[in-house]
């Protein structure tokens, strides 16, 4: 499986257009796409924002993830190793 990451835009009639380097690789490929609407995220990065800070906030279901304490010894090790996985 190979991923690509691109930026491109949906036609009118529904068409995605892909760079000239990735199309000619598919010749009736089944692939699955993931559409991110890039101009919602544009229109209130603030409000999306605020929203990821509350939801992360209310963590209450995991009481031995503590989120300031993951951090604190993220920043005594200086370093950037995966935290949480």
């Amino acid at each position: 499986m190979r991923t690509y990451h691109m930026e491109t835009a949906i036609r009118r009639d529904g068409t995605i257009r892909l760079p000239q380097e990735v199309a000619s690789q598919f010749h009736e490929h089944r692939v699955r796409i993931t559409v991110i609407d890039v101009e919602t995220l544009q229109q209130d990065r603030l409000k999306i924002f605020q929203d990821m800070t509350t939801h992360y906030q209310n963590i209450s279901d995991e009481p031995d993830l503590d989120i300031e304490d993951i951090y604190e010894q993220r920043v005594q090790r200086h370093d950037r190793d995966t935290m949480l996985a």
